[in-house]
């Protein structure tokens, strides 16, 4: 495998011998409203969206398959979304970091590693990963609702302490007003009415996945996706179709037709983007079912969000959202008294500040 100096990896010299995207959703070629691939490839430190540069492969190795004696290597992705130190944390899916023994027995996989693309596409960088932590109810039912894994990376040359660090400075330099990307409630998104933007991005397997080809030509380490309203209408060969993105009956889970994925995007963030250019990840892409023409995801509600801090030593972590429109902010308080200032100010930001659609979301 060849390597520069710097360690990073030449795609054309990537020798995966097997690659498969991991079981646990019923992932195939392309889920969505069954109007073809909508996607677009992204190239990260090309892109101004902060998010993209923290969206890197997640490589599970899950040892040598018993008869071909083959390396058995999965693929999904993941996003960092939280910077201590030298150590960047990683939100990705559950079914990412498990497999089964030949008893049925959920088990870890061997190892795992976090790929990012660099400025230099098209070499990346490898980081051994490690487990901070899987779902406790995931682990008991492997149900969607639970497929939530946090990783850990050290975070070496500090790619991420840079990318987190300038964003801070730039926030202090301008009252707060940053772009960091940062886990963003599920629960504050009450309304279905309201048309939000939602995005997903991630690293698709190999259509041929018993095939070295594709991976040594880069199409394995490639980032695709888009963003789309949550609800819209498409006309397609004379019939008006709904597009949604929305949460079922208990805000456990999303459900969408919105955005088209592809095997390996399992553990990719959903995620908002709000007035001020921050990005909030509301959620982790899981699976999708080509018959029903839908997609399917994990909510990140307030529960998922403080098993997320607690794993993390985020046990009293303090909330990301500045105060943009304070009189507004007030007003909302008046009239809500018993929602927490957060709420009411997430409310404003979903809405960018218009105080009569962010009371009908508190309502």
């Amino acid at each position: 495998m060849a390597e520069q100096k710097n360690n990073d990896k030449l795609l054309e010299s990537l020798d995966e011998p097997y690659v498969t995207a991991p079981t646990g959703g019923e992932e195939k070629v392309i889920f969505g409203a069954k109007l073809g691939d909508r996607r677009q490839m992204v190239l990260p430190w090309n892109d101004p969206r902060v998010i993209m540069k923290c969206i890197g492969r997640v490589r599970s190795d899950y040892g040598k398959h018993p008869i071909s004696k083959k390396p058995i290597v999965k693929g999904g992705t993941g996003t960092v979304f939280s910077v201590k130190d030298n150590e960047a944390f990683i939100i990705t899916c559950a079914h990412n970091t498990k497999t089964r023994d030949y008893q049925g027995n959920l088990k870890d996989v061997e190892s795992l590693e976090f790929r990012i693309l660099t400025e230099n596409y098209p070499y990346i960088k490898s980081y051994k990963a490690h487990k901070v932590a899987v779902h406790h109810q995931y682990k008991a039912e492997q149900m969607d609702k639970y497929d939530l894994a946090i990783l850990k990376i050290t975070d070496s040359d500090g790619i991420f302490q840079n990318i987190f660090n300038r964003r801070q400075d730039q926030a202090e330099q301008k009252d707060g007003n940053d772009d960091i990307v940062h886990l963003f409630c599920s629960d504050e998104i009450k309304s279905q009415r309201l048309a939000i933007n939602y995005g997903l991005y991630g690293f698709p397997v190999p259509k041929d996945v018993h095939s070295n080809k594709e991976m040594k030509s880069g199409n394995g380490n490639q980032l695709w996706g888009m963003t789309a309203p949550s609800r819209s209408f498409h006309d397609h060969n004379g019939t008006r179709l709904n597009m949604y993105f929305r949460k079922n009956d208990t805000n456990e889970l999303w459900n969408y037709n919105a955005i088209d994925t592809e095997g390996g995007q399992s553990g990719a963030a959903i995620f908002v983007t709000l007035s001020d250019g921050k990005y909030g990840i509301v959620g982790i892409h899981t699976g999708g079912s080509k018959d029903d023409g839908q997609n399917w995801g994990v909510a990140l509600n307030g529960n998922k969000i403080q098993w997320i801090n607690s794993k993390i030593g985020n046990q009293n972590a303090p909330n990301n959202t500045h105060w943009k429109w304070p009189q507004k902010l007030q007003t909302l308080i008046k009239k809500f008294p018993f929602k927490i200032e957060s709420e009411i100010n997430q409310a404003l930001e979903l809405c960018n500040g218009d105080i009569n659609e962010a009371a009908n979301l508190l309502t």
